[in-house]
């Protein structure tokens, strides 16, 4: 049963926007080119066209954003196909994929996930080790899932396998497509060398200029993973021109925001806050002032307000930025800025030794995060960090030090040892241990982090250079103390 797999059917994902055809078009390629003996027998055809029409609304109300609606329809139409026990029908693995896009959209990834399975052992049933275009493409949503998900090794494996069967069919367009998930899926780890290869690779694949000036910020990002600021805008900037040169009217905005956002992380503070109000002044311009973009820029603003110690004019930015993110309250979007909100209002209060509101707005965030991505998700990793650093600072070190440990965790369990933000939770809890004068915990937590910035950051770079001094002072404070051992304990043996 089901199409030969040296001849690829044409599916039409839901979001294969080159066929030019709608979806009545779509609805007739399933009900009448698809051969009645590839059904099971008795074919009913009442239950045929009610699944077939079930599925083309589905991915109407889809693409209008009516997604509960639209997996209601899926759903329909699954039964209808299973009333005539055509489970491991190829079409059926096309329902189950779009519905798992679907789910993907509404944030259950579980259930996205569960969905894209049950399609992918459906084609491999049909075609064996070959692979289809169709399993190429599940492959692919099945990976971004997961990745989604934080299981970036486990997507680049789902990545490699569609990869390949694009590279056999040399569909250089999808190849370059995967090339960058497995690009977000390396840099989401921390390999952000590897990410960035893995980009260059991908846009040699492009044909198109609209393709590769979109591959440029991932490029920038991974220069941003590594702290190498400068880099990072560089490519910004030249993404900026190339979009501009496309389109005079090109939306800049996602752009400008970010390189606001790394002048603030390197202490260019005015030239932040100009960037920043450009930022701000594009997004309303394109969307209005009611936006979750524009409360986001609001967010970002604020953040630079913040780095400068302006606190004051911060906290009006925040406040505007929470009150517009508050409008849309009900979206799982909205609630991850409102998160992000409440984790910046946390920064403030706790630069300005409130510990007692600072904790509660960390808690708040980690509340929202916990509610969207469930309980020690890396999601929340950050705020469980800052939470940890703070409670050391109010003189909870016992608190501090548990709440450090589970940041570690987070980040160990979702993106490996390598990963740069376990250096700088590490760094943290090596100072917390130095305060306790347990200086041989210390110096492991400190060596470990040393250890990860030097193999991403490099040698030369100066939180390196920070954390090798770190390391350094707190090995003499080891000797020492070991030497005073050694000395009261011959001490005591001659007495």
């Amino acid at each position: 049963m089901g199409s030969n797999p040296e001849t690829p059917r044409k599916c039409y994902p839901l979001w294969d926007k080159t066929t030019g055809r709608d979806d009545q078009d779509f609805g007739n390629k399933l009900a009448w080119e698809r051969p009645e003996s590839t059904f099971p027998s008795p074919l009913s055809t009442g239950q045929l066209e009610s699944g077939i029409i079930h599925y083309c609304l589905g991915r109407k109300l889809h693409r209008s954003g009516y997604l509960s609606d639209a997996a209601n329809f899926y759903r329909t139409a699954l039964e209808r196909y299973r009333s005539l026990h055509a489970e491991d029908d190829v079409i059926v693995a096309d329902i189950l994929n779009d519905f798992g896009v679907t789910k993907v959209k509404q944030d259950q990834h579980s259930v996205a996930l569960e969905l894209f399975e049950n399609a992918l052992e459906i084609c491999r049933k049909e075609s064996g080790d070959n692979g289809t275009t169709t399993m190429a493409i599940i492959l692919n949503n099945l990976g971004s899932a997961l990745d989604d998900m934080c299981k970036p090794s486990a997507a680049i494996k789902m990545f490699s396998e569609a990869l390949r069967i694009y590279a056999t069919r040399e569909d250089h367009m999808a190849e370059a497509n995967t090339l960058r998930n497995i690009g977000l899926a390396f840099q989401r780890m921390g390999r952000f060398k590897e990410a960035e290869d893995t980009y260059w690779l991908a846009m040699r694949k492009f044909t198109s200029s609209v393709h590769v000036v979109d591959i440029l910020p991932n490029i920038a990002d991974t220069y941003a993973g590594r702290r190498n600021y400068d880099e990072a805008i560089r490519y910004y900037s030249i993404c900026i021109k190339a979009k501009r040169r496309l389109d005079s009217n090109a939306a800049v905005a996602d752009e400008l925001g970010r390189i606001g956002h790394y002048y603030a992380a390197m202490g260019k503070l005015e030239e932040a806050r100009q960037v920043c109000n450009s930022a701000l002044v594009a997004y309303t311009g394109l969307v209005g002032c009611l936006n979750l973009d524009v409360a986001n820029a609001f967010n970002n603003l604020g953040s630079v307000y913040m780095s400068s110690q302006q606190y004051d004019v911060a906290f009006k930015n925040f406040k505007k930025a929470l009150g517009i993110a508050l409008l849309f309250l009900g979206d799982d979007s909205a609630t991850l800025v409102v998160a992000d909100i409440c984790h910046n209002i946390g920064l403030i209060y706790r630069s300005q030794g409130c510990y007692h509101h600072s904790i509660s707005m960390f808690m708040e965030a980690i509340c929202r995060y916990d509610h969207l991505f469930g309980d020690n998700h890396v999601k929340s990793a950050e705020s469980v960090h800052v939470l940890g650093s703070t409670l050391g600072e109010c003189g909870r070190r016992e608190d501090a030090i548990k709440e450090l440990k589970r940041a570690e965790k987070m980040y160990l369990m979702a993106y490996g040892e390598e990963y740069i933000a376990i250096a700088d939770v590490l760094n943290d809890l090596g100072l917390m241990y130095l305060v306790d004068e347990r200086f041989e915990d210390a110096l492991e937590a400190l060596q470990k982090g040393y250890n990860i910035y030097k193999k991403i950051l490099g040698n030369g770079h100066l939180q390196t250079r920070k954390a090798h001094d770190e390391v350094r002072r707190t090995s003499q404070k080891v000797s020492t103390r070991s030497e005073k051992s050694k000395t009261g304990g011959r001490r005591r043996c001659r007495g």
